[in-house]
Order: structure tokens, then C-alpha cells, then sequence
């Protein structure tokens, strides 16, 4: 893929571009990362793996960190169909039904069937839903996290089918690699697996569990410098925060009770089924494991002196000899994976659909995991083909319906990609001249950023700014109630600016941008576009979209200020600013002096001051126990304010 740069600025994707470059820009040294929300530790804004690979992909092609992201798309889309042939191959164990289900996996989508939404976010029953997501919304991550999850479940099933010191390494090594990629699909991997695991009878379900225990374990080993505890849990607060996230309220529980009620009778219905159904020929015993044939109440040395029988025939005279009239005996019930099939796909299905359309979600962003879902139903067809479809002249229809199918969906897709995968005039665009604009006349300088423009600006530059991305990863709350109040404001536009104001000055930020109703940014965020015109000073125009100087006695991020102006009390909304205003009046006082900073690397300042006995350094930067100080050579105490 060549293209560098596509024409969704809506979408989020620049953020990601943005930690391709800063991982090849910085490496090693990017353990804390200031371009966003006052600063973050690296493993809070994202989950890096996919940004790592990218990242040494550009180092090594020299391909620009926009290209090589788009490159590494490129793949893990393709391989999406790969990893789900080798899941629905190790579900089914046929491998003509798993090869018909990943077809249709890739050439057509059937969230566009079950959701009206999205069909018209697509534009018809018959385009690429998966390609839109990574394409236009940018969620590449998801989509490859997904595929990582595909490989993760298959490689599961083999280690606790076929255990070996290899099957367990492979195993343990992709689940990591799923939860290092991205948290949405580890959400995936997690429901899967515990699918996987009530899919077994009682009798062997400690045993697999701890197994599997084991297993997860091992992989959160892994992974946990970039997955700490702390991250796990401040990631799901936060998501519980936003937009789309549960209300916990009596419907929230009642779904939840439905949702375990509905599993526990699914999986009940399957067990009796299976001790309803009488045997038909000595084909039904071709495929059957051990489990099934009747042998997990066979002693284990009976089994290893007499091998299984490779052929349905012998397997058929095998089972009659444990077992007497083998063929007047029930039939062979549901295997542990198409079980695991099964609830998988009632549980993604039962998730989204609530979600949709009796608006109960119990998790956060339900919707998103439509994709998901959509696997889970095809790796239900799978295993349906591989029960149903017995006969040649059954599967010779079927493998040409199929193919009918893929021929006009093969064109249908052509188009589609066409349409959408389309490159952008990127130096036309608000986002790369503004972002421009801050990085040659801020010099360094903590700027504001509006909408679409703030998810795109550190793709071309590292100019620090106060939004950005991500809010998901917010460690300091206060984040979360400058995020609100200066964009959304509070009564009318003069009190809007006062407060704006407050926040941008105490936040260290140096100049803002602010678009109109005819700005060119996408998201035109500001209820009160004009509240800076004619009270702050302009420094640039474009149109409908401003550019203001935030006046600062000092420039960067670092203030010396007494100790009694410090904010003690956390502030519990943008409105709460008694404390915040003796603040800011203190960064305005000529009185005190004035700190000299050198930044050497990301997580690293050198700061040059003479301070007063009752003065203090008060740094802009969020507070995170991984800081430390040292004054003259011997270390000094930091902590939070707020």
C-alpha cells in the first residue's frame, strides 16, 4: 500500500501514524510521551505492538512512518482470513467448510443485514464493512487485534488438545500479542475463552481451566511492562467514563442475568440433544476425538495399548467393542468446540444486538464489537457445513453457490476499495497547516488544538498540545474537566472565555485554535466559536479558523510560584475555580522568577531557577509515581497538586 495519507481526517488514524513516527523518532527512550493530555506514560495511550512492528517496518524500508503504517494494515487485514481459516479449521475439522466460511468472511459482511445503521454508514448490503473500519474510522488496531484473536483461540484449542512444550509457547505467545495489540479484541479473546471453557463437561472443567490458567498467565508475564494492573483498570474506568459505555442500572444487571441465563440454557440444550439423537452409519465416527467416541471413562492404559482407528469403519467397530450395539446407542454428541461455537456466537450476537435495538450495552462500546460477532456466525457456518453438508452432490452445490457468491462479491469489493482507499491533498488540508503553523511558531510551546486537527497534528510534528489523543488512557481527571469545559463552556460566551481561559493559562498552554461553522476542521467542537475574538490576541486566520496567543509570563511548562498559591483541593468541575483562579494570578505575578528549561528527551528536564525558602516549581506535566527531582544534586520530595 502507497498511499501516505487517506482523506478521513474524521477518523483517528493520525494518532496512530503519530506513535509509529514518535517509536522510530525515540526508540529507546519513549518511555513517557508529552505530546498528549499533559503527558502519559507510554504503555497508558495505547496498546504498542501494532505501532512497534510498524514502526521497525519503516526503519528498515525507509518508508515514511505514514506508509509503513498503512503497509502493515495492509497485511494484518489480509492475514485476517488466514487466522480465521486456521480457527474455523481447528473448530469444524473440515477443511472444504472452513475454506467456504473464510471466503465469506472476506467478501461479505453481514452486520449490514442485521444493523440498519450500519448498512447505510456503508451504502449497501453487499460492501466491504471490515475494509470501511480500518479504511474510514481508522480502527486498524481493532481489526488487527481481531486477527490476532482468530489466531490466539486456534492455537489455545491445539494446546489443550495436543499438548506440547510448542503448542503451549505458540499459545501463550499470541495471546499476548492479542491483548499487546489492542484492548477491544482482548475483550474478544476473553469471551472466547470463556466460551471455550463452559463449552467442557463439569467432569474435565477444573481440569482445562487450570491449563488454561496456566497458559494466560504465562502470557500476561509477557506483556505486563506494557500492561500494568494500574493501566488495565484506569483503561476500563475510563471507557465506563465515555461515550456509549453501560449504565449501571436494574436493566444493566437484568441483561447481564439474561445474557449468563441465556448460555447456561444453551449450553444445557446441547448437552441434551446429544443424548437424543440416534446414530446413523459408521461415517458419523469419522471425525470424532476421544471424548466422543466414549472413551473418557476408558482407562488411560486401555487407550494407550490400543490405539484409535484411523478410518470411519474401524472407529465404528472400535466404539462397538467398548461400547456392545454401538450403532443402537445415541449419537455422538457436539464436540467441545462446536459447543464453544455456539455460545461464542449467541454471546457476541446477544452483546451488539441488545445494544442496537433495546439500547442496554454491558460493555462499553457493544457496537464495536460487530465485527467480532460477524466471525463468531461464521465459524457457526463452518461448523453447521461440516455437520449438514455430507454428500458430494450436496457439496458440490454448495461449493458453486459459494462461488457464484465470491465472483460478484469480488467486483462488489473491487469498487468499494476504490471508492473509499483515496489519497489526500494532504499539504491542502486545515489539519497539516495548523499543525505547521504551531511547529514553526510555538517553537516547543503547549498549544490547544480543536476537533480532527488535534488527532492529526502530531503525525506531522510533536508539538505538545493539551487534547489529542487518548481518552481512554486519561491518568489525571483533571484532564477529563479541561476536555469539557473549554470546548463545550459554560453560560454565555463571556463567562465561556473566563473559564477557557483559567484552564488553557494554569494548563501551560501557549495558543489555542478555535474553528467557526465554516471552519474546514471536521468536528467544530466550540459552542461559542468567537468567545476569544477581540479578547485575546490573533496570530493567525484562515477563513473560519483562528489561532490565539494565551498569554503566559513564562513559556514552557515550568512555573515558580509560593507555596501557598498552589491548588490544594481537586477542582470537581470546570466551574470550580476558586482555588485554580489564585493559581493563574500567581503565574501572572512579576515578582517571581522565572525558570530556564532544557528538555533533553521526552521523560527528561533540566530546569534552571533560584528559588525563595517559600517557592516551588510547579510543573505542567501530569503527576506519575515514576517521577523524581533532584535539586543541587540531592533528591527533593514532588507530588500532585490538586
Amino acid at each position: 500500500m502507497k498511499t501516505e495519507y487517506l482523506i478521513y481526517f474524521s477518523s483517528v488514524e493520525g494518532v496512530f501514524i503519530a506513535l509509529t513516527g514518535y517509536i522510530r523518532n525515540h526508540h529507546p527512550g519513549y518511555e513517557w510521551v508529552g505530546m498528549w493530555l499533559g503527558g502519559l506514560p507510554f504503555s497508558n495511550i495505547y496498546q504498542p505492538a501494532l505501532f512497534h512492528f510498524a514502526a521497525a517496518l519503516s526503519w528498515i524500508t525507509s518508508r515514511s512512518p505514514a506508509s509503513a503504517y498503512h503497509l502493515t494494515l495492509a497485511i494484518t487485514y489480509s492475514l485476517g482470513a488466514v487466522t480465521f481459516y486456521l480457527l474455523a479449521l481447528r473448530v469444524s475439522r473440515n477443511r472444504l467448510a472452513s475454506f467456504l466460511a473464510a471466503i465469506l468472511f472476506s467478501l461479505f459482511s453481514p452486520s449490514t443485514l442485521f444493523f440498519p445503521d450500519i448498512r447505510r454508514d456503508v451504502g449497501s448490503y453487499l460492501w466491504a464493512r471490515r475494509l470501511q473500519c480500518v479504511v474510514s474510522y481508522g480502527d486498524g488496531p481493532h481489526v488487527t487485534g481481531l486477527m490476532l484473536a482468530f489466531l490466539a483461540v486456534a492455537l489455545l484449542i491445539r494446546a489443550i488438545r495436543s499438548p506440547s512444550s510448542a503448542s503451549r509457547a505458540m499459545a501463550v505467545v499470541a495471546i499476548g500479542a492479542v491483548f499487546a495489540t489492542n484492548w477491544p479484541a482482548g475483550v474478544v479473546l476473553c469471551i472466547a475463552i470463556f466460551c471455550y471453557l463452559i463449552a467442557w463437561p463439569l467432569e474435565d472443567l477444573w481440569r482445562i481451566t487450570a491449563k488454561t490458567g496456566m497458559m494466560i498467565a504465562l502470557a500476561y508475564l509477557l506483556i505486563c511492562p506494557i500492561a500494568l494492573p494500574s493501566v488495565i483498570i484506569s483503561t476500563y474506568a475510563n471507557a465506563n467514563r465515555l461515550g456509549d459505555a453501560p449504565v449501571k442500572d436494574a436493566h444493566y444487571v437484568l441483561a447481564w442475568a439474561l445474557l449468563l441465563l441465556l448460555l447456561a440454557e444453551t449450553r444445557s440444550i446441547m448437552f441434551r440433544w446429544v443424548e437424543s439423537s440416534p446414530m446413523e452409519s459408521p461415517d458419523d465416527f469419522l471425525a470424532l476425538d476421544e471424548e466422543e467416541l466414549g472413551l473418557s471413562s476408558v482407562s488411560p492404559a486401555f487407550i494407550k495399548r490400543v490405539p484409535r482407528p484411523p478410518c470411519a469403519q474401524g472407529r465404528y467397530c472400535f466404539a462397538r467393542g467398548l461400547h456392545g450395539n454401538c450403532p443402537a446407542r445415541r449419537a455422538p454428541r457436539l464436540g467441545v468446540e462446536e459447543r464453544f461455537v455456539v455460545l461464542f456466537a449467541v454471546f457476541l450476537s446477544y452483546m451488539t444486538l441488545a445494544s442496537v435495538f433495546f439500547q442496554v450495552r454491558i460493555l462499553p462500546q457493544p457496537l464495536r464489537f460487530h465485527l467480532a460477532m460477524e466471525a463468531a456466525l461464521y465459524l457457526l457456518l463452518a461448523v453447521m457445513m461440516n455437520r449438514l453438508v455430507r454428500s458430494s452432490e450436496a457439496r458440490a452445490a454448495l461449493c458453486s453457490a459459494v462461488l457464484v457468491v465470491s465472483c460478484i462479491q469480488l467486483f462488489q469489493y473491487r469498487d468499494y476499495a476504490r471508492q473509499i482507499i483515496r489519497p489526500a491533498q494532504i499539504y491542502d488540508s486545515i489539519e497539516y497547516q495548523t499543525a505547521r503553523w504551531f511547529d514553526e511558531h510555538m517553537h516547543g510551546d503547549r498549544v490547544y488544538a480543536p476537533g480532527s486537527i488535534s488527532f492529526w497534528m502530531n503525525a506531522f510534528t510533536e508539538t505538545p498540545q493539551l487534547s489529542g489523543c487518548c481518552d481512554q488512557s486519561i491518568i489525571n481527571p483533571e484532564n477529563f474537566i479541561s476536555g469539557f469545559i473549554i470546548p463545550a463552556g459554560y453560560g454565555s460566551e463571556a463567562e465561556d472565555a473566563d473559564y477557557s481561559l483559567l484552564w488553557l493559562k494554569a494548563s501551560g498552554v501557549h495558543a489555542v485554535g478555535i474553528g467557526g461553522p465554516a471552519s474546514r476542521e471536521n468536528y467544530k467542537p466550540f459552542t461559542h466559536p468567537y468567545k476569544f475574538a477581540h479578547r485575546l490576541k490573533e496570530l493567525r486566520r484562515d477563513g473560519d479558523d483562528f489561532i490565539y496567543e494565551i498569554p503566559q509570563r513564562a513559556r514552557g511548562l515550568v512555573r515558580i510560584v509560593n507555596q501557598t498559591d498552589i491548588v490544594r483541593k481537586p477542582p470537581e468541575s470546570g466551574i470550580d475555580t476558586t482555588e485554580l483562579r489564585r493559581f493563574v494570578a500567581a503565574l501572572d505575578c512579576p515578582d517571581l522568577p522565572v525558570a530556564q528549561t532544557e528538555w533533553t528527551t521526552p521523560g527528561h528536564s533540566i530546569i534552571h531557577a533560584t528559588l525563595k525558602p517559600d517557592q516551588v516549581v510547579s510543573v505542567a506535566v501530569n503527576f506519575h509515581r515514576g517521577w523524581h527531582a533532584t535539586a543541587n544534586g540531592r533528591p527533593v520530595p514532588i507530588r500532585a497538586d490538586g
